[in-house]
């Protein structure tokens, strides 16, 4: 209050006034000069007033004429607050010290006694804070609000990190003497990482005229648990000795940061990263009688209440509909007695910030305030402002008529008790506008002011108008012409200063005459209304504070600016007529005014008090707070305030006013109000008299009305005003009333409207009642049900739809045929067309932040939103020819992406035409141009996690002939740039990689990839490939340091197919996981890595390669799945039976002839409809087949998985769409290309089935979408019918939030006390996949619904494991063999390891061994199949590899030519003095234990001793070997004779004489072959036999056995087609990263 009173008079030091003085009627002025004060209060019906005096508390019996200080018994006696209690003004104060001890008063602060509330010792005292609140019929009756750091009891640290903030409350019921805390009713132990346990309790009644009787004795309460949730998984970390291998060790952070749940730690501390959530949440009533008896309030039980109000007519609760989610929607409920709670309507989700929380009129309707905060990486820190008012049941609440609610701004709303029905309300834009409604470009709108709506209710908020001015005096004084008041009224200033003092109909506001667009707040005034604010006038020429007494006969104000008259004294105005006229009076010093009041709360008095600071002392004061601790006496020492005491008692010498001297006002010129007229007697403007009856309260008089009219009615729950102001049908409403539920004849009869609540008049109208069919309504919500369904309707096709991936709210764009563009922020249930001049012909969402989009209009405006679509601004694009490139974005900075333009472009056919690349560094308000013919470029941190040159951009541009493609970078934005490739195809960036097409000969191109945007190194390709020719390649996306590739090696109408490619850890060299892969001629590959789950892919191939191409058929494709990254693919295993429990046709057949077969990526209208959702742990839908090959859509049917693709089961006969809710907990189907009205669902993950009717005529429905992290429970089905109006569509939402009792618990920290289980899906039934034990969390309840819960720890990592064959691939130019081993290609070469050599910082390499570990694996130990060999240095690099390995002449000598010496010397004194002597070699096979040798010394008896050992060691291993070999041959022909009988492939070829009889050749690290199978063979988990006859192994058919010929014909040329493919290949695709690069693409 302080800061505030202080700013606003600084800001308005320049205001001019010029006005004659007069001494007539002049009060009586007593000046006191006093250290600094504040909080100037008065007691009611007294003339005692308190103040603060540095730290001090004063009193005052005599209305400030004189001052005491006030005596505290206090060890701390400065004094901080002091407040007079709202209740009982008369008599009652409450104070605080500085070290937070709290008094109270009950004779008008004389007197002031300590409350002794009885903290918890754990509590960091003195931090605590205590605040006092009354009973409203029963003084005696206390409530303490404290606020405090509390000590976890756990912790023995005092540390501040281990403290938490407490709310708590405590009762006296013997005014103050005792306290006892009211319990939280949550219970602590065993919680860990408590941030805070707020509880807030209120007294059932809000004053004496509440309506709630039945709580007078009840206190009601909420408490909330916040705890902090570790967002890091507790995995075990392996950290390697080269940078590749590091990345292995951090790939499930990177999957958690993909799926956008890791949480970033902002501080420096080592602590793992934690996000506070609310984890409990209380809502609970008290007996005051018996605060042990404490009930839960069970309507509300399973609830989380963010925060509650207790009004005269109604309690409101409002509740969070997902504790773990600070934006979460809300729910506002209405109970009239304390017990039941009826949940409210709102016209959109209750998201954000409630501003000012409710208020509550006289007709019981309620205000509500939301502030929407802008995009968190906007410029500005703006909000959005709407305002609800609800009807005066409280049951539904609309938008206030006059609010934009697109617009960027705040509001504010005052209320008057002394004047029954009037509200003013005023918003202030913040320089923001929706749709173009401003034609002035972005500069011009940085210059000028913001917008204003200032609106007047009389009538409790029914209707509402401008502030009109009638001032023909001043007529002329304004800048808009004030007889068009609906364009020219008055816009307040900040909440505009409205006095508030009661008075008979007179008001003062601070204001500027404007149309609400362009004004200035130099020419702001003070105005004054005499009849509650229909009309107003001006009252003096500055902005001034204002207060009144004598019932608004006295009328005091001091300029806030002391030289508004040209003198540098500061003066105060006072009228006596009522604002008429006034008259200077001379202060004699320059003052800043403080406060002004009046010292009768009633507005009787004619007393008035007023502090001042001196001007030039003000700034200081607000710079040094006077509370600052440093400062020990509460402020600074030369800042002084001037205490004025003005007293009018002998104003017309004294003169009371006689009856004639009275005339009757009546509010609202005499209109009935809620159905009562309002009068009081006012004294007449020109009497020279006063009241003069002090503490006396303002009487209006009420007259109910006889007749009711139209006013005094509302529109029923089920209607809405209409645009002629008559009720009409809502039908949505309609639907959730459920009023059609056993309609007799299908119909139904209501009352449009309503009686408002506490309406006085008597005479009520007849209104005739509307019969309305409920076939028309629709689908009503019956009574219990738990799926919500709204429905709404656009007159034209829907062409684009999109949401934005955030969870602030579920907003989407939806973009029409028409070229218009609509905006829902609450997932499609209301839905509002974007208001904007252009027709939009491209939208393009900012993938790095999420609340950010940009429409392209037709006429050249970018108009861009940061919050969602609430708002939108708009900015022109340089003057170029639209090309529809799109933009480019920095990924960490929101207002800087590059634009493509055409220039100099009179035709597109003009030479002089061409593009060129625009940065902008302000969010398009300005461009710049950056590069001429630049076509695509990105900046290195859209690609590169961690670029090495941090401002590097790199830029695809055209030729001048623009006959070809080049690549350049530049880290200056292009003022100096390089030639990265003269010419390419394309580009694509993969998230860790940057792949560049090159061309290569006549109609071929080459691959190049960077991981640092500097050295490019040319993919190589399996070496059996380099005779095809590379037409086209499709990039399908990287994970955790690999590549996968699509190359193209056959290109023609529906038979284009290619092998199936993944790279090493640098992308760099290829191996060939399948061969003939489908993709179609645009590029796309049927490939898909499932969501979520690690290694999991689903491909389709093709079957009949051979017929295909020699044109005998067509394609028939067959799906395969990997569980392993593409090591090993296998067909899917089928359903034992379909969803009608009948046997398929090919039942019992190998896998090659009876799979699953499932529709793919190429063949999706919608390329985001993926078979997995990312949240949905092992949950797969699909559309498909069982049988030998793929069937057509129309006769397939619909499958589901839960553990990742392991088991199928038929869930649907036909095709249908599916989508995932909540994590999984929801799975919806709706049938695909036929008109149906049903949908179907299942909450518990697939086990059964429930349909649902959605609506009373058929549709087909084209999509069912949801937000992009499936975590919702709305859906949103996009439907179209050939019954609507041309072109409409037809937008449900579906609304599963009532299926579910409550939200899941989830305490990590007791995994045994929630929702949640730890799951594995381990397709390889073997502990370890991919080097660990991995499980995932998944909810172990069906009537709970997951929410934003912190799932962080989604994933855990139980153990990591030993390496196995698994956790190895084969390495470039080796291929898979039956037995299981990687083997050289026929003719080929391994990899030529120096390759390496050409990266930086590199001095050796290693020879390959025919393996290498999967780039997802993060074994450790165990079998080492990549097991390095000797290192050898790479050329040029012998000094650097030398100093590594300390390989200088003398290490070389040390460490190899002297023990060479040593040990020479050492083994010929061994056969000179033991073998030699005793008969050389010849007799070494005869020497038996205890013959005797020559020994004629101790050193002759150590040698024969060392020879008698050697020998021991010979003969022992020599029989060991023996042995070993004969139990191995014994052992291979018992597994022979038991397996001979066994149909399909086995793994005994693993075991045959032939394999033992290479394994010497093998071990040697032969070339053609791996090594180290002896390891291999004790890894007896590495190969399982199926025990089924008729199914082959998990992985009993590699990508190929032998070394076969790649496939059937490949390499012929007359099979390959030479038809273009693709144009536009150098985009990549936002959702599936599939990204067709084409060598025939160069135009």
């Amino acid at each position: 209050m302080l800061l505030s009173n202080l700013i606003i008079p600084l800001l308005l030091l320049f205001s001019q006034l010029t006005i004659a003085a007069s001494v007539d009627n002049a009060p009586v002025v007593n000046k006191v000069k006093s250290g600094f004060s504040y909080l100037l209060t008065s007691f009611d019906d007294s003339s005692v007033l308190l103040r603060v005096e540095k730290n001090s508390l004063l009193r005052t019996e005599d209305n400030g004429k004189s001052w005491e200080k006030v005596k505290i018994d206090s060890k701390d006696s400065k004094v901080v607050y002091v407040h007079v209690d709202e209740l009982y003004p008369g008599s009652r104060a409450s104070l605080r010290t500085e070290y937070n001890e709290t008094y109270i008063t009950n004779d008008k602060g004389k007197t002031w006694t300590k409350l002794n509330i009885n903290v918890p010792k754990n509590m960091k005292g003195p931090s605590d804070t205590c605040w006092i609140k009354s009973h409203p019929l029963d003084n005696k009756i206390l409530l303490a609000s404290c606020r405090s750091l509390i000590k976890g009891d756990s912790s023995k640290n005092t540390s501040f990190q281990n403290m938490y903030m407490a709310q708590l409350y405590f009762i006296s019921t013997d005014t103050g003497k005792t306290f006892k805390q009211i319990d939280s009713k949550i219970d602590l132990s065993g919680k860990k990482n408590i941030r805070s346990l707020i509880t807030d309790c209120k007294f059932g009644i809000s004053s004496s005229k509440s309506m709630l009787t039945s709580l007078s004795d009840t206190i009601v309460c909420k408490s909330n648990l916040v705890q902090g949730i570790e967002q890091k998984p507790k995995e075990t970390q392996n950290k390697s000795d080269t940078g590749a291998k590091d990345k292995r060790d951090d790939y499930l952070y990177n999957v958690k940061r993909a799926a956008g749940t890791i949480l970033f730690n902002n501080g420096k501390s080592n602590d793992p990263p934690m996000t506070s959530v609310m984890t409990e949440s209380k809502y609970f009533e008290i007996s005051i009688k018996n605060p042990s008896n404490t009930k839960i309030i069970e309507s509300l039980k399973e609830k989380t209440i963010e925060s509650f109000f207790v009004f005269d007519q109604q309690l409101v609760a409002i509740t969070i509909d997902d504790r773990y989610n600070k934006n979460s929607s809300k729910k506002v409920w209405i109970s009239k007695d304390g017990k039941e709670y009826k949940e409210a309507h709102l016209p959109t989700q209750l998201r954000f910030y409630v501003a000012g929380g409710l208020r509550e009129d006289a007709a019981g309707r309620l205000l509500l305030t939301i502030n929407r905060k802008k995009g968190q990486k906007s410029k500005r820190n703006d909000y959005v402002t709407e305002i609800l008012i609800s009807d005066s049941k409280g049951e539904k609440f609309s938008d206030l008529s006059f609010m934009d609610t697109t617009t960027l701004g705040n509001s504010f709303f005052q209320t008057f008790a002394h004047l029954p029905g009037t509200i003013i309300g005023t918003f202030t834009s913040m320089n923001s506008f929706h749709g173009g409604n401003r034609k002035d470009d972005s500069n011009e709108r940085k210059k000028s002011s913001p917008s204003k709506i200032t609106k007047i209710s009389i009538d409790n908020g029914n209707f509402w108008s401008n502030l009109k001015v009638v001032d023909p005096d001043n007529k002329k004084n304004f800048k808009c012409d004030i007889d068009d008041y609906e364009n020219c009224s008055i816009q307040l200033l900040m909440g505009g200063f409205v006095s508030s003092e009661p008075s008979a109909g007179i008001i003062t506001v601070i204001g500027v005459v404007s149309d609400g667009v362009s004004f200035n707040w130099d020419d702001a005034k003070t105005f004054i209304s005499r009849d509650g604010g229909e009309s107003w006038q001006v009252a003096l020429d500055f902005p001034s504070i204002t207060t009144s007494g004598d019932y608004g006969n006295i009328i005091v104000a001091v300029p806030f600016n002391p030289e508004s008259d040209g003198d540098p004294e500061s003066e105060l105005y006072y009228s006596l007529d009522q604002g008429r006229s006034w008259t200077e009076y001379q202060l004699e010093e320059q003052i800043i005014p403080i406060e002004l009041i009046s010292t009768t709360l009633d507005g009787s008095g004619s007393k008035f008090m007023l502090l001042g600071m001196v001007a030039d002392q003000a700034v200081n004061v607000i710079i040094s707070n006077p509370d600052d601790d440093d400062d020990e006496d509460g402020d600074n020492d030369t800042a002084y305030t001037f205490v004025y005491a003005i007293d009018f008692s002998k104003a017309f010498n004294g003169e009371k006013c006689k009856p004639s001297d009275f005339e009757t006002y009546s509010l609202a010129s005499g209109e009935c109000i809620n159905g009562a007229k309002y009068s009081v007697q006012r004294r007449k403007a020109e009497s020279k008299c006063l009241v003069g009856t002090t503490y006396k309260d303002l009487e209006w008089i009420q007259e109910d009305c006889s007749q009711c009219t139209e006013k005094d009615y509302e529109c029923s729950f089920s209607f809405k005003k209409g645009e002629n102001g008559k009720c009409v049908p809502d039908y949505k409403l309609l639907q959730l009333s459920g009023q059609c539920n056993g309609a007799k004849n299908n119909k139904i009869t209501l009352s449009p409207v309503q009686k408002l609540n506490n309406n006085k008049c008597q005479k009520e109208l007849t209104f005739d009642n509307v019969e309305l069919s409920c076939e028309e309504i629709g689908s009503p919500v019956k009574s219990g049900d738990k799926i919500k369904v709204t429905e709404n309707s656009i007159n034209s096709k829907i062409e684009y739809y999109k949401y934005f991936d955030t969870v602030s709210d579920e907003a989407l764009l939806i973009a029409t045929s028409d070229r218009q563009v609509y905006v829902s922020n609450d997932g499609g249930e209301t839905i509002k067309k974007v208001e904007i001049d252009s027709e939009i012909i491209e939208i393009t969402f900012n993938p790095y932040f999420d609340s950010t989009a940009y429409l392209f209009g037709d006429d050249g405006t970018l108009y861009t939103t940061h919050d969602r679509g609430q708002t939108f601004s708009s900015t022109k694009l340089p003057k170029s020819r639209q090309l529809g490139l799109g933009l480019n974005f920095n990924a960490l900075d929101v207002n800087q992406f590059i634009y493509y333009g055409g220039k100099d472009c009179k035709s597109i056919f003009d030479t002089k035409c061409h593009s060129v690349a625009y940065l902008t560094k302000d969010g398009g308000e300005t461009f710049e141009e950056m590069l001429r013919d630049g076509i695509h470029c990105d900046f290195a941190n859209t690609i590169f996690t961690d670029p090495s040159v941090k401002n590097m951009i790199t830029c695809m541009t055209l030729t001048e002939n623009r006959t070809g493609r080049s690549l350049v970078r530049s880290n200056d934005y292009f003022k100096t740039q390089s030639v990265v490739f003269d010419s390419i195809i394309g580009t694509m960036g993969t998230g860790e990689f940057y792949v560049v097409a090159v061309p290569h000969g006549e109609n071929e191109l080459r691959a190049y990839v960077t991981a640092d945007g500097i050295t490019y190194a040319e993919a190589q390709f399996p070496a059996d490939l380099n005779d095809i020719r590379q037409e086209s390649f499709t990039v399908l996306g990287s994970e955790f340091g690999s590549i996968f590739m699509h190359l193209a090696v056959n290109i023609g109408a529906g038979e284009d197919y290619g092998p199936l490619l993944k790279s090493n850890y640098n992308g760099t060299s290829f191996v060939s996981l399948e061969r003939a892969v489908n993709r179609n001629s645009q590029g796309f590959v049927d490939f898909e890595k499932i969501q979520g789950l690690e290694g999991i892919i689903i491909i389709n191939t093709i079957g009949n390669v051979k017929k295909m191409e020699d044109h005998l058929e067509n394609k028939q494709l067959k799906s395969k799945i990997t569980f392993n990254d593409g090591s090993d693919w296998v067909y899917i295993k089928p359903p034992a039976k379909d969803s009608e429990g009948k046997k398929y046709t090919c039942s019992g057949k190998s896998l090659d002839k009876c799979s699953l077969h499932l529709h793919g990526y190429t063949e999706r209208k919608d390329v985001r409809d993926t078979f997995a959702s990312g949240s949905a742990f092992g949950v797969m839908f699909g559309v498909g087949n069982v049988g030998p090959y793929l069937l057509p859509e129309n006769e397939s049917s619909t499958y589901l998985t839960t553990d990742g693709g392991v088991t199928w089961s038929e869930v649907k006969k036909g095709n249908y769409q599916w989508e995932y809710g909540d994590h999984g907990g929801i799975l919806v189907l709706v049938a695909s290309n036929v008109a149906t009205d049903t949908i179907s669902y299942s909450i518990d993950s697939g086990k059964t089935w429930l349909d649902y009717k959605f609506t009373g005529e058929k549709v087909i429905i084209e999509d069912i979408i949801t937000v992009p992290r499936d975590s919702s429970m709305r859906f949103l089905l996009l439907g179209k019918s050939s019954s609507f109006k041309g072109g409409t569509s037809k937008i449900y939402t579906i609304d599963f939030a009532g299926s579910f009792d409550r939200q899941c618990v989830y305490d990590i920290e007791n995994e045994n006390n929630d929702d949640f289980d730890y799951i594995s899906f381990n397709p390889l039934k073997d502990n370890c996949l991919f080097g660990h034990q991995l499980e995932y969390l998944k909810k172990n309840k069906n009537n709970c619904f997951v929410g934003s819960a912190p799932l962080s720890d989604s994933f855990r990592i139980v153990k990591n494991c030993s390496c196995t064959r698994n956790d190895f691939e084969c390495d470039y130019n080796y291929y898979k063999a039956n037995d299981g081993t990687c083997k050289l290609v026929e003719g080929l070469s391994p990899i030529d390891p120096s390759g390496v050599c050409k990266t930086d910082n590199v001095f050796e390499y290693f020879a390959s061994t025919g393996y290498r570990k999967i780039p997802l694996s993060t074994c450790n130990g165990g079998l080492n199949l990549e097991g390095k060999s000797t290192p050898r240095p790479c050329p040029g690099k012998k000094n650097e590899f030398n100093k590594h390995h300390n390989l200088n002449g003398y290490s070389f000598s040390a460490l190899f030519i002297i023990p060479f010496i040593i040990i020479a010397f050492l083994t010929w004194v061994i056969y000179d003095r033991g073998i030699r002597r005793n008969g050389g070699f010849s007799r070494f096979g005869e020497i038996r234990l205890g013959d005797t040798l020559i020994e004629d010394n101790e050193f002759d008896r150590v040698v024969n001793s060392v020879v008698r050992s050697g020998f021991i060691a010979s003969t022992s291993l020599y029989s060991g070997f023996e042995k070993v070999k004969y139990f191995i041959k014994n052992h291979i022909d018992r597994l022979r004779s038991r397996s001979s009988d066994r149909r399909g492939p086995s793994y005994t070829t693993l075991f045959n004489d032939q394999f033992l009889d290479d394994a010497d050749d093998l071990l040697e690290g032969h070339d053609e072959d791996a090594n180290d199978l002896n390891s291999l063979l004790n890894q007896d988990n590495d190969f399982d036999i199926d025990e089924d006859p008729h199914d082959p192994p998990e992985f009993s058919t590699p990508f190929r056995d032998e070394e076969e010929a790649p496939v059937e014909n490949v390499d012929d040329e007359n099979q390959k087609s030479t038809e273009l493919t693709s144009d536009d290949n150098n985009q990549q695709n936002d959702d599936n990263n599939h990204s067709p690069v084409d060598s025939d693409n160069n135009n």
